[in-house]
């Protein structure tokens, strides 16, 4: 039985304790009885010491190397134990932040194998059998909590009282076992138990997590836990659909709630399961669960002129794109319907969801009883779909007046009333347009409403809750990448990891190294910390590894690669490839280069090790602490356009699903020079207190007026919350 990830993610964001171990560094407190003792205790507190000086830098690279070569000294002494635990719990938070569990895993399990009276003599105890919990869970090992519960919950009373939620953590997490592990009456019985126990001493500290987990169970029960066979709820739900619009019957004995239920029902269940998204199988059963939930709404329920069709297209499209982010392990997405969106907006906002395939647009203000469905014409829709995407001249004639952009803002612009502030999505390929640089009027739509462009509607009421930072904290750069030789043409023919888009390798960007060295100047300039990777150091393992915090910016300046995608034509025949699934693909086929990529590929060495860092890489770190992304690349907010999410699944959807917060990408391939012009302007107006939007704005005025007036210069970048 595969894990709740949903669920799982909830708890973890709820009790992991984030941030750097005691400050305190552990004493040998025991004599040592012997001189070669005493040299190799020496020798492990030395190295443990220049790995606690590095990670005080920030620098977790290099600490990680330290601690992990303190563990490979033999024979080390138990006087030195005490420092070993503090070691390990370091070792397991740099694991963390970068997202492999499988090392958390390991570096627990060391820990909680050490004598008793260290564990009982170091203060984090706790920390680490929670979150050895929290990474089975979300590592679908459920099965392997229980043992390490009981000892674990000695530790965890032992560091916190009745009144704190992690006092309860280990508990929450064993009936989170037992969920995943589809023991629902166990998880039920322990969950039951320990709310009356709660109740009697009137203590509500997690009443929500209760909640959470009832809300589980019950759900769960509800539909029958379609969970243990999803081939037959998928029958089922499609059989139900069916019936409801071919038998007028059903709809006048149960009216519009055999509607509601119908759809509830799907919601709940792409809310509930674990899909497993490397599977074909798997990706197969909710493709065509959505593919139907779509037939139902657009097709069905537009036949029999449902009132209510456009809150369920809302609603349908809030699941769609965001189903597949209620898994990830970095946090917790919680499920948002359209009348959210509609009380968190402000009496001059507006939500615009842009449905290519339905050849509609979705809007909702704040005084509407229902979404609002724009019609679009169907020969606009082609036109849109059908432009050059990296021509040029297509792309000037494109966001130029008169154009068929124009014609899109005037359809949708005409109905929204008066409104200062757009909220703005699109779904596949109408997510690649620059909706601040539509031409409007006499100018672009971004010179009339503040616009903000999102990967879906659903985020609004996150973006209204969020608190931005008011001055830069942190800048991590990387560019000047030294990609290594050349590739002839014999060195291309005998590459065997990589598709002829990628074998001619890439040339030297000069350009991206003054980008990164301008921005680090006005970094001194402004008094910003930074960390600076170019040459041989702009490597896939410096990004992986390095220490991001809060309030960060992570800037890329490099070529990213993106192989052929393939459009969406049969729910039956997802992957052309038979081993993984099409998402997995596309992320897969989807990346950056970093130092030394064209030398592994002369080599024939398999090129996912160390010069090129993949989309799924990527959504598999965690980056929370990063608040802006900036991926300056040719094209890097593309990816596969044809999918039934409606989502682009590529590097955007990665670095979201990584945990961080805005992303700024360009739309189409631009030349390294003005690429450069345009960033150092961008964080020259950002770190004047400016907002990144607002920099943006600024920034495309600037290559403006250093002579580049075409749109295909300016146009190209854009950020996407």
């Amino acid at each position: 039985m595969r894990c709740l990830i949903g669920v799982v993610a909830f708890f973890t964001q709820v009790f992991y304790i984030n941030g750097i171990f005691s400050a305190n560094i552990p004493d040998i407190k025991q004599p040592i009885d012997s001189i070669a003792r005493l040299e190799i205790a020496t020798k492990c507190y030395n190295i443990y010491l220049k790995g606690v000086e590095a990670e005080s830098k920030c620098d977790t690279i290099i600490a990680f190397n330290y601690y992990n070569d303190f563990l490979l000294v033999a024979d080390r002494p138990d006087e030195i134990k005490l420092v070993e635990i503090d070691l390990l719990c370091r070792l397991i938070n740099i694991a963390y932040n970068k997202g492999d569990f499988e090392n958390v895993c390991k570096y627990c399990q060391m820990a909680i194998s050490l004598p008793s009276e260290i564990l009982n003599n170091f203060d984090q105890t706790s920390y680490i059998y929670i979150t050895y919990a929290s990474v089975l869970n979300l590592l679908n090992k459920s099965s392997e909590i229980e043992q390490i519960i009981n000892s674990g919950q000695y530790y965890v009373e032992k560091s916190y009282g009745p009144t704190e939620k992690e006092y309860y953590s280990l508990k929450l997490q064993q009936i989170m076992a037992y969920i995943n592990m589809a023991y629902y009456n166990r998880a039920y019985e322990h969950l039951t138990i320990l709310t009356t126990h709660l109740n009697l001493s009137n203590n509500h500290i997690i009443d929500e997590e209760i909640s959470f987990l009832k809300s589980c169970i019950q759900k769960i029960n509800d539909i029958e836990s379609p969970l243990h066979d999803k081939s037959k709820f998928l029958d089922d739900i499609i059989k139900q659909g069916c019936e409801l619009a071919l038998f007028s019957s059903i709809m006048e004995d149960k009216g519009i709630s055999a509607w509601d239920s119908l759809f509830s029902l799907i919601t709940t269940y792409l809310k509930m399961s674990y899909f497993d998204t490397d599977s074909i199988e798997e990706e197969m059963a909710w493709s065509k669960l959505i593919y139907y939930y779509n037939v139902f709404i657009n097709v069905f329920c537009k036949i029999h002129d449902i009132e209510k069709r456009s809150e369920y297209e809302y609603d349908y499209i809030l699941t769609t794109k965001n189903f597949l982010s209620w898994h990830s392990a970095k946090e917790l997405k919680k499920y948002v319907e359209w009348r959210d969106i509609k009380d968190s907006l402000d009496e001059n906002e507006v939500a615009i969801e842009i449905i290519p395939h339905t050849k509609e647009a979705l809007i909702i203000k704040r005084d509407f009883d229902l979404p609002k469905i724009i019609n679009i014409d169907s020969i606009l829709i082609d036109k849109l779909n059908n432009y050059a995407i990296n021509d040029a001249y297509s792309i000037n004639d494109f966001y130029k007046i008169d154009s068929p952009l124009s014609d899109l803002a005037d359809c949708i612009i005409s109905q929204i009333g008066d409104v200062k502030r757009l909220y703005i999505s699109a779904a596949n390929a109408f997510s690649l347009i620059n909706y601040s640089c539509i031409p409007y009027k006499e100018g672009i739509l971004d010179d009339y409403f503040s616009i903000i462009q999102l990967t879906s509607t659903s985020e609004i009421p996150n973006i209204k809750s969020h608190k931005y930072y008011n001055k830069l904290d942190n800048i991590v750069l990387f560019g000047g990448v030294n990609y290594g030789n050349t590739m002839t043409k014999n060195m291309r023919d005998s590459a065997k990891y990589i598709t002829l888009n990628l074998r001619k390798g890439y040339d030297y960007l000069p350009y991206s190294l003054k980008e990164v060295n301008d921005i680090s100047s006005l970094c001194n300039q402004y008094k910003c910390k930074y960390t600076l990777f170019t040459g041989n150091e702009a490597s896939k393992h410096a990004l992986l590894n390095q220490y991001y915090p809060k309030s960060s910016i992570l800037h890329i300046a490099t070529h990213t690669y993106l192989l052929p995608s393939y459009k969406y034509n049969d729910i039956s025949n997802i992957s052309y490839n038979n081993e993984r699934s099409r998402l997995s693909t596309v992320m897969l086929n989807t990346g950056f280069l970093f130092s030394g990529i064209n030398n592994e590929l002369k080599e024939n060495n398999d090129f996912r090790n160390n010069g090129l860092l993949t989309a799924k890489e990527i959504s598999n770190m965690n980056l929370s602490n990063v608040e802006l992304a900036v991926l300056s690349s040719c094209s890097s907010a593309l990816g596969d356009v044809y999918n039934v999410t409606g989502i682009v699944y590529g590097l955007v959807n990665a670095f979201k699903s990584s945990g961080v917060n805005q992303v700024l990408v360009s739309l189409w391939d631009l030349p390294d020079e003005t690429t450069a012009i345009f960033m150092h302007s961008f964080y020259d107006n950002l770190f004047q207190g400016f907002s990144p939007r607002k920099s943006i704005k600024k920034a495309r005025q600037s290559l403006i007026e250093e002579g580049f007036i075409d749109p295909y210069y300016w146009a190209a970048f854009v950020i996407l919350e």
